[in-house]
């Protein structure tokens, strides 16, 4: 059913924040491609053979904190609402 009006803009419409959607995108990607290269420089600081190291030092303190995280949001939501 063609009226002839134009689609109207919405503040939440990607062709209103065309120039904010694809700032957004570029520091994801950013984001991304630096962790990307902190993995990559920690595998070259750590020996070949050092799966264990880098699992001690590395991997369980980020799952650690990352459950940390997870729990003080859940009680901070709960907490607020």
């Amino acid at each position: 059913m063609a009226t002839g009006v134009a689609p109207v803009a919405t503040p939440s419409s990607a062709v209103h924040n065309v120039a904010t959607t694809a700032v957004w995108i570029a520091q994801i990607a950013q984001i991304h491609l630096l962790g990307l290269l902190w993995v990559d420089w920690a595998f070259s600081r750590l020996a070949p053979n050092a799966a264990d190291r880098f699992e001690r030092l590395i991997v369980r303190p980020l799952f650690g904190s990352a459950l940390v995280a997870a729990l003080l949001a859940s009680f901070w939501r709960r907490a607020a609402g």
